[in-house]
């Protein structure tokens, strides 16, 4: 699609219209300036592009009417019946969303997902840290010609981390006590440790304690 002007390149302003044949060496910079093109027709589109241009046209004036096109006309006078009508125009969302695939598709993909997961979410790029260390990530655009553009870069990953430590707690003697943790990461997994005051063995880890909450019931002093 390309804007049309008059002999003054910086003219078009209000129409424009479509190219059913290659047009590069015709309208080129070469004829006056050129023509300004801004867009294209995508997938099967031009299938109704090339029905319309091949409407019969009719000089209904003899000066700028001389290639009008008509449907179910032989002469005499014009009626709305013989104007070629565009019923309804659906606008397409460029970037999808929640409820729009978009004329664009998104995918990303990580060198390491088990370092760094890569997903688009509903139009958006998220990474997540799995483990750490670096990973290159591909992120692809795609429109509905198969036309792609492709960015990398390289994401570095601190692996699972704390985003909320256990808090300290005073408790009566035979009270329950509730620690929790949360951890930013791709499915970590967890073990509680217990340390007994003059142990030097070091920590050890509680039996059956592998979940992101550790209860302790009747707890004592020692």
């Amino acid at each position: 699609m390309a804007a049309a002007r008059t002999s003054n390149v910086n003219s078009a302003t209000s129409q424009w219209y479509f190219n059913t044949d290659n047009n590069s060496t015709v309208l080129n910079e070469s004829n006056g300036g050129g023509y300004t093109v801004f867009a294209r027709v995508i997938s099967d589109g031009m299938t109704s592009v090339d029905r319309m241009a091949a409407i019969t046209r009719f000089n209904v004036d003899g000066g700028v009417l001389s290639e009008m096109p008509l449907r179910f006309f032989s002469g005499g006078t014009i009626t709305a019946a013989n104007f070629v009508t565009i019923n309804k125009v659906y606008p397409i969302a460029v970037y999808p969303d929640a409820s729009n695939p978009g004329a664009l598709t998104f995918t990303a993909t990580s060198s390491a997902p088990s370092v760094v997961a890569a997903a688009i979410v509903n139009g958006n790029l998220s990474l997540t840290g799995v483990a750490p260390g670096t990973a290159t990530i591909t992120v692809t655009a795609t429109d509905v010609t198969t036309a792609a553009v492709v960015q990398t870069f390289v994401a570095t990953s601190q692996g699972s981390i704390f985003t909320q430590q256990p808090t300290n707690q005073t408790v009566a003697a035979g009270a329950n006590v509730v620690l929790t943790v949360m951890v930013d990461g791709t499915a970590p997994s967890y073990q509680w440790y217990r340390q007994r005051a003059g142990d030097s063995a070091g920590p050890q880890p509680v039996a059956g304690a592998t979940g992101a909450t550790l209860t302790l019931s009747n707890v004592q002093s020692n």
